[in-house]
């Protein structure tokens, strides 16, 4: 009986362990977004400011009562990125007057989550980026808000390495809609 006990207790504490474990997520935007120059920014002048206008720093939790996920270098990484992802397209990163346009890009959130059930835990990951873009001698402002997201249901609670691929790829995602976004392109350089 105490054989069968602990086992059963080493598969649960496998099986989940990782949600009391504290994780920091490793972050690499920078490489990972992919950006080909457009002709018509042609060296446009912009300055690009990043906030973080989140309701909190921590980005996660496994569970009710399991183990917070931080990412303490999420906002140099969201930044990083961000500014690559500009130079990469043409534009020319200025700062104050000397630029044509300004952007300001708000990291509005990150958020990874699960919710248990009876067997499975429904693991959730999302991020939001808010842009706000003003041209000098143009009448209005561009403003878009850019998302990614995904549910699952599944039987183990992630490991470290898996949250990290799922943080990267959906800020990715969010960063390469405001690459491809033509539209902010187009008012920007018009």
């Amino acid at each position: 009986m105490r054989l069968k006990t602990a086992a059963i207790a080493v598969i649960a504490l496998a099986a989940g362990g990782c949600a009391v474990t504290q994780h920091e997520v490793n972050l690499d935007l920078v490489s990972q977004v992919e950006t080909y120059p457009t002709a018509q920014v042609r060296s446009t002048p912009i300055h690009v400011s990043v906030l973080d206008d989140r309701e909190s720093e921590l980005v996660g939790q496994r569970g009710a009562i399991g183990a917070k996920i931080k990412a303490p270098r999420l906002m140099s990484e969201v930044e990083a990125a961000i500014n690559a992802m500009f130079t990469r397209k043409g534009y020319r990163l200025t700062s104050g007057p000397r630029a044509e346009a300004k952007v300001k890009v708000r990291l509005r959130g990150t958020r990874f989550d699960y919710t248990t059930g009876f067997w499975t835990a429904g693991q959730h990951v999302s991020a939001a980026i808010s842009l706000t873009a003003r041209r000098d001698g143009v009448a209005g402002e561009y403003e878009k808000t850019y998302r990614s997201e995904a549910e699952r249901r599944r039987f183990v609670v992630a490991f470290g390495e898996e949250i990290d691929q799922l943080f990267n790829r959906h800020l990715t995602e969010v960063i390469r809609q405001i690459a491809n976004d033509e539209a902010l392109h187009q008012f920007l350089t018009e």
